[in-house]
């Protein structure tokens, strides 16, 4: 009994490695396997936030599918790219090694523990590689499709058709993926990172583009180094951060900026109807805050459109763009413009 479960779970690994082809590191399935939390039982259930990202797919999140989106009718959005599947899976295998089982759901946005099936002893007997691609290759569309956006509205601000002859710099790349789709369109990119793994990870995902650097955030806030810069984007970074994150970080970008430099952000936005605490992930650090007084971290921080244009309009910016492309959701889309 015992030479068949091992069987199994060496046939489980191997199919693992075949159908996401890692190349920096293999992944260990037994050792995921034999250190899973104590609490498995209750994390493998789909939780809250698992719906919750669910509903954040990319036609859910905009209101739009995914083919046949034209420039005039998905808001200036290009027509949807298909990604290049050859990497799936390839950066939650790099990353999983030596990681926080935590620090996946706060990349990612997903709970890696939800795809192992359990036995009624809360044994893992199995792994749903299928429906972890699936997602993998989900959060891989968003991140293409959001840089197409993104490029598209900066273009938009600035009147030019292009980005080919502007330099940028990208807040929080994490993997690279939109640093990827944005390299063939621009004219230098550099990717800046708290997380020195994943600067790593990236400095080898991007050895063929001659045209992008690299940058640690490591102490200090310091982007003296770079010059000439037209624009700056941070997606999915400022839904994390305070208004003192987003003064610092301002403050810091202007001297990089360019005048009429743009940079772009996206919030969860207080000042929206549609915000409330009904949302899972609010309810659980609300939750969290009143047990753990003191001694609690946050996933989502909350922040207010008005706020940020005064205290931008302080530093020498001006809000040029305010865009809430799904007005079920409380998130905001933001581009400042340097006077």
């Amino acid at each position: 009994m015992e030479k068949a479960e091992n069987l199994k779970k060496l046939i489980l690994e191997e199919e693992f490695k075949q159908i996401l082809k890692p190349k920096k590191k293999e992944l260990d399935m037994k050792n995921l396997i034999d250190n899973l939390p104590d609490d498995v039982e209750e994390t493998y259930k789909p939780s809250a936030m698992r719906e919750y990202v669910d509903s954040l797919s990319y036609t859910k999140t905009t209101g739009i599918k995914s083919e046949g989106a034209t420039l005039e009718e998905q808001a200036k959005h290009t027509n949807w790219e298909e990604p290049n599947t050859e990497h799936i899976g390839q950066t939650i295998v790099n990353l999983l090694v030596g990681q926080k089982w935590d620090d996946l759901m706060g990349l990612y946005g997903i709970d890696f523990r939800n795809y192992f099936v359990m036995d009624k002893f809360n044994k893992v007997k199995d792994f749903r590689i299928k429906d972890f691609n699936n997602r993998i290759l989900e959060i891989e569309k968003e991140k293409r499709w959001f840089a197409q956006y993104i490029h598209n509205k900066l273009c938009e601000m600035k009147g030019i058709d292009s980005l080919k002859e502007c330099n940028g710099i990208e807040i929080g790349s994490g993997t690279g993926i939109m640093a990827e789709w944005m390299a063939g369109r621009v004219k230098h990119l550099t990717c800046a990172d708290i997380d020195e793994e994943l600067i790593g990870y990236c400095i080898g995902a991007h050895k063929e583009f001659k045209n992008i650097s690299h940058h640690l955030i490591k102490k200090s806030l310091d982007f003296s180094m770079h010059n000439n810069i037209d624009f700056v984007y941070a997606q999915s970074v400022f839904i994390h951060l305070g208004v003192i994150d987003f003064y610092a970080y301002l403050k810091e970008l202007k001297n990089s900026l360019n005048k009429g430099g743009l940079i772009y952000i996206d919030i969860i936005d207080g000042d929206l109807d549609v915000f409330n605490f009904e949302e899972a992930e609010m309810k659980r650090q609300a939750l969290a805050l009143k047990t753990f007084y003191g001694g609690t971290g946050y996933l989502f921080t909350v922040n207010s459109t008005a706020c940020l244009a005064k205290v931008a309009k302080e530093l020498g910016y001006e809000l040029i763009s305010v865009d809430n492309m799904n007005k079920e959701l409380p998130n905001t889309h933001l581009i400042f413009k340097k006077l």
